[in-house]
């Protein structure tokens, strides 16, 4: 089964063209049911009715538009003032910090979110009768199973059928019996292949519902990277990683490259770049130390004070040895300096 799905989904870090199709950004579990096209919706008037609409109001006299209130009517005086410029303000918090905002501006807001929280909810609701019916269907297909085990366990092991050679030995002996119990053999192997393909058929669907989940579990793996580790995804930065992320995997802790390939999890990734990063900066700290030991010592002016490195305080410390034996001419000096040679 891995296999199929190495096939059918491609891991996380997998180019597109490396196994498979690119998994796609839906994320809404099962694979969506085709109910046919959608009942066309005539919206356009009858004309009939527009005819009766015409009748019914053929007495009615034509209304007038109202221009009382144009042009600066009774209701506007000299003295009149804008509502905008009397709107109520009121303060609120929006990303934690205190903003003024005016009524109108609150109620939309608050439309908006209460519309937004309507829709989550449907979704919530849609996704949740989703589930519901696919958890029945699950639990159906399992006693159907059972009933196509129960039936192949009736009509017995194919192997203890009767073999060619045996058939024909009944036939030259038993022609009656044989015609008989021929006849009922032909059954037993037509019902053995309708359940072979029935148990067949419950198994694509199985392994479909099964590639399907796993396509989408790296469709939402793929979001959480996406906003955890950008880099992962850019044209500059993101094959560098995935390289460096598969030759450490492989070269220091004995990953395979169908291993890598199955990498579908987020954690694993973003374990594995932690990883790399730290690998790195030992390597680079290695390269330093090596560099500064091999480096030649510095000439300065006389009373500067000189970079201390390894061969320089071997130098200093023998310098000082002889120093002492030179000034003592002791054994004791003379050993001290040959030892440390």
């Amino acid at each position: 089964m891995a296999d199929d799905f190495d096939s059918l989904v491609a891991g996380l870090l997998s180019t597109p063209t490396d196994k498979g199709a690119s998994p796609p950004k839906d994320t809404t579990g099962d694979p969506p049911k085709d109910d046919g096209p959608p009942a066309a919706t005539d919206t356009t008037p009858d004309a009939s009715d527009a005819s009766q609409d015409g009748a019914d109001n053929s007495d009615e006299p034509a209304r007038q538009p109202d221009t009382s209130d144009a042009d600066g009517g009774e209701d506007q005086g000299d003295g009149g003032t804008d509502t905008a410029d009397t709107e109520p303000l009121y303060t609120v918090k929006i990303d934690g910090k205190d903003t003024t905002v005016k009524l109108s501006e609150a109620l939309a807001g608050y439309t908006r979110q209460a519309d937004y929280t309507r829709k989550t909810q449907e979704l919530a609701a849609q996704r949740a009768a989703q589930e519901a019916e696919a958890a029945a269907t699950r639990e159906a297909r399992g006693r159907y199973e059972t009933i196509l085990g129960e039936l192949e366990r009736q009509l017995g092991p194919v192997n203890g059928e009767r073999t060619e050679a045996q058939w024909n030995e009944l036939r030259a002996t038993k022609p009656a019996e044989y015609a008989q119990e021929y006849t009922d053999f032909l059954r037993r192997q037509e019902q053995r292949a309708a359940i072979k393909r029935e148990q067949d058929r419950i198994g694509q669907q199985k392994q479909a519902e099964q590639v399907q989940t796993l396509r989408n579990y790296v469709a939402s793996q793929r979001t959480v990277l996406e906003k955890d580790m950008p880099e992962f995804f850019d044209t500059v930065k993101g094959p560098k990683l995935k390289e460096g992320i598969r030759k450490l995997g492989i070269e220091n802790y004995g990953f395979t490259e169908q291993e890598l390939d199955r990498t579908y999890d987020a954690r694993v990734l973003k374990m594995a770049r932690d990883a790399l990063n730290w690998h790195n900066h030992v390597a680079a700290q290695k390269a330093a130390k090596a560099k500064l030991a091999d480096a030649p010592a510095i000439n300065r002016e006389p009373g500067a004070k000189q970079i201390a490195t390894p061969k320089t305080k071997k130098a200093a410390a023998d310098q000082a040895a002889m120093k002492r034996l030179e000034k003592s001419g002791s054994i004791e000096d003379a050993m001290s300096l040959i030892l440390k040679k």
